[in-house]
């Protein structure tokens, strides 16, 4: 991929209200054990109750997280 086709696919960020951070979009990250991952989707907690972090696990259902 070039780079003017890699400057078209845009990467959104966002936070969905009461809920996680989401990324949506091609991108790439490294992981707790430095392997680069490409992900289309991320879900990020915010909450600070998932039992996954950082990825959202739903947690802020159960304990009534407002942002």
């Amino acid at each position: 991929m070039n780079i003017e086709e890699n400057l078209e696919k845009k990467v959104q960020v966002y936070a969905r209200p009461n809920g996680p951070i989401i990324i949506d979009g091609d991108f790439t990250f490294e992981d707790e054990d430095g392997n680069i991952v490409k992900q289309k989707r991320m879900s990020l907690c915010r909450c600070g109750a998932s039992r996954k972090m950082p990825h959202c696990d739903g947690s802020h259902n159960r304990v009534n997280f407002k942002s």
